[in-house]
């Protein structure tokens, strides 16, 4: 049996598929984050649920938040890029979200539903 070099890369060239772009997973950076900003107690903590690598990611994260110093003592400046600035406004929104009262819609008389 003859194997057709030629006709295998033909065939190989129309089966070939678009690169798969790798996903970062960042679940487990994304749980360090949250348990240091909302300063988690450590009974509370899944330690299954991230890894050193993910520590260490975050770790990164946090050393690039930019401080100023004023005479009051350090401050956070918005750095929209980062991701604990990221994770205290997606919190905040779910908080606002939670705690807003009147949640229900209301048609009133002079609304038009259309």
């Amino acid at each position: 049996m003859d194997f057709d070099v030629k006709r295998f890369k033909l065939n190989l060239e129309k089966h070939r598929s678009l690169p798969i772009k790798e996903r970062k997973d960042t679940q487990g950076k994304t749980k360090v984050i949250e348990h240091v900003w909302l300063h988690s107690p450590t009974d509370s903590i899944n330690f299954d649920s991230f890894t050193l690598q993910d520590i260490e990611d975050a770790m990164v994260e946090m050393a690039r938040m930019p401080l100023v110093y004023d005479e009051g003592g350090e401050m956070f400046t918005c750095d929209p890029s980062n991701l604990f600035l990221v994770f205290d406004r997606l919190f905040s929104v779910c908080f606002d979200l939670t705690n807003t009262k009147n949640k229900k819609f209301v048609l009133e008389e002079d609304d038009i539903f259309l």
